[in-house]
């Protein structure tokens, strides 16, 4: 492993590893977690009625997702024209 020159000791002439305490059961720690379909929340489709589940796309707006695709969106029924 290569050695480096840091911060306050790099005056002093010292050679310090750049991570000290980068062991590898301190790597496993840091790692963020996979998480499985089964896991992420679902809803049901206002147009076709099957469950779908949350995707990276709906992150900011999930409270407002009511259909599965776009072609359920196109399908909704149309709001009746007011009477004149």
């Amino acid at each position: 492993m290569a050695m480096f020159l840091f911060g306050s000791d790099a005056g002093s002439g010292m050679f310090v590893a750049p991570f000290p305490d980068a062991t590898p059961k301190a790597q496993e720690v840091a790692m963020p977690r996979m998480v499985r379909k089964g896991d992420l929340p679902t809803r049901i489709c206002a147009g076709c009625g099957r469950p779908f589940a949350w995707r990276r796309k709906w992150a900011k707006d999930w409270n407002q997702v009511r259909y599965c695709s776009d072609k359920c969106r196109a399908a909704k029924a149309p709001k009746a024209a007011p009477d004149q």
